[in-house]
């Protein structure tokens, strides 16, 4: 997904790096104590939950609600600008791997895989650059949310929106 002008590399914002670093430390952070309640429930827990085990689970996510919180503080338009560049991240990479997964299975041929690929990684490229610098004129949420929309329909990427999406109480298609 490219902007409808050429970006320009004239601005990296150092306030803005630290936003991203904390979206994205929230978002690990979130991820975790996620994937940790789900083993500790899966593994650990009994099937109904002792005092000692909803104590756990109740502290864990206080600490989620906490790390959110921090968010607070920041631009919604900052949170929103980090959390798509890094949904677009993971769907690109994942494209990659399911290109070379076709290719490597003979599903697709070579000389079509190795054309995919290279659009991929100039969209991977773009997608650096796009990090590091301000935009004008870029796609309308409305826009945005129409191919959000029609790449969630892809069970290739279904999983990935779901995740990230419960990952942070910011939605990414609205």
């Amino acid at each position: 997904l490219r902007c409808k002008k050429a970006c320009s590399w004239n601005r990296v914002d150092l306030d803005f790096l630290a936003v991203k670093l904390q979206v994205r430390q929230v978002l690990a952070f979130v991820r975790a104590h996620r994937v940790a309640q789900m083993i500790f429930k899966q593994d650990f827990a009994t099937e109904v939950l002792t005092v000692a085990e909803e104590t756990v689970l109740d502290e864990s996510n206080a600490q989620i609600k906490l790390a959110e919180a921090s968010l607070e503080k920041l631009d919604r338009s900052d949170i929103h600008v980090v959390v798509s560049h890094f949904a677009c991240h993971i769907l690109l990479n994942k494209s990659v791997h399911f290109v070379e997964q076709l290719a490597k299975q003979n599903l697709i041929p070579e000389t079509e895989a190795s054309a995919m690929l290279v659009e991929l990684d100039e969209y991977i490229e773009h997608l650096l650059e796009c990090e590091k610098i301000s935009h004008e004129d870029v796609m309308s949420p409305s826009q945005q949310s129409s191919i959000l929309q029609q790449m969630a329909a892809s069970s290739v990427f279904s999983e990935t929106f779901e995740e990230v999406e419960n990952d942070l109480s910011v939605p990414l298609i609205t």
